[in-house]
């Protein structure tokens, strides 16, 4: 007799003798037994296990999807390795947010803004002590240069009352540079235009423009071509009552005490 199959698709595939061993189920036959065959299972385990089995896929899938969507999430703090040092760090995030800090240029702009505060009134003093310093300089230039234009001009015959107006005028022409008295860059000699215009040379043409500026001299007439006179210096000419023109044609030899102006009337 041929090994009976456990399950068969119709009962014409083994004999007659052995078919009431075998009871419909599903649309097949399957062979009664009294125990369960070696390698096979009964159907309620393995229907039991299967159950399990598709338990353990769905959750495997679960986890697997879970998993990657884990690592999406977190991809962007794969450096992190401290969570408390990062907690720490979102926290302190946090409070510079309540204090108007959201971004790295916030930071900067209050820096600047506490830098510019801190300075403004430094700059306020500084300025203001340049400002001093300037005006004090001036003052010290103003001074320098009214000294040497009021000896020059007294040395030079010039009235008392007149000093503060030849003063004016030299300020057109003449500034103070590391204390002394020169001659503006636009100013040049009549005499010698390749050199700055001297002091003496200005006064001599201020007096030949302005005679009211200076004072007559005082002494005995002279022929003033023969020199001579009373109070005049050896070789010195003497100009009795001249003319505006005289004064003017020997104004320079005046100042350089050449010629001495006498007024008789």
């Amino acid at each position: 007799m041929p090994a009976l199959a456990p399950v068969i698709d119709t009962l014409d595939k083994v004999p007659e003798a052995v078919r009431g061993f075998y009871e419909p189920k599903d649309g097949k036959h399957y062979l009664i037994l009294d125990a369960t065959p070696h390698g096979f299972a009964p159907v309620a385990e393995r229907d039991a296990a299967n159950t399990k089995l598709a338990e353990f896929r769905d959750k495997n899938i679960a986890l697997m999807q879970a998993d990657e969507a884990s690592k999406t999430k977190w991809a962007p703090y794969a450096g992190i390795e401290d969570p408390v040092a990062a907690k720490a760090a979102l926290e302190a995030v946090a409070a510079l947010g309540k204090k108007g800090v959201t971004k790295p240029s916030d930071i900067e702009t209050a820096v600047a803004a506490a830098v510019k505060a801190a300075n403004e009134p430094l700059m306020a003093k500084l300025a203001a002590s340049e400002a001093i310093a300037e005006a004090n300089a001036k003052r010290a230039d103003a001074g320098t240069l009214r000294a040497k234009i009021d000896t020059a001009f007294k040395k030079a015959g010039g009235r008392p009352d007149a000093i503060d107006d030849v003063v004016a005028r030299a300020t057109s022409v003449f500034t103070v540079k590391e204390g002394e008295v020169v001659a503006l860059p636009t100013k040049f000699s009549a005499d010698k235009p390749s050199e700055a215009l001297g002091m003496d040379e200005w006064l001599a043409g201020l007096a030949k423009a302005n005679v009211y500026l200076f004072q007559p001299s005082v002494g005995a007439g002279a022929d003033p071509v023969k020199g001579g006179g009373a109070g005049a210096r050896p070789g010195q000419v003497v100009l009795t009552d001249p003319t505006p023109q005289q004064l003017g044609e020997y104004s320079k030899d005046i100042l350089l005490g050449k010629v001495k102006v006498n007024y008789t009337k």
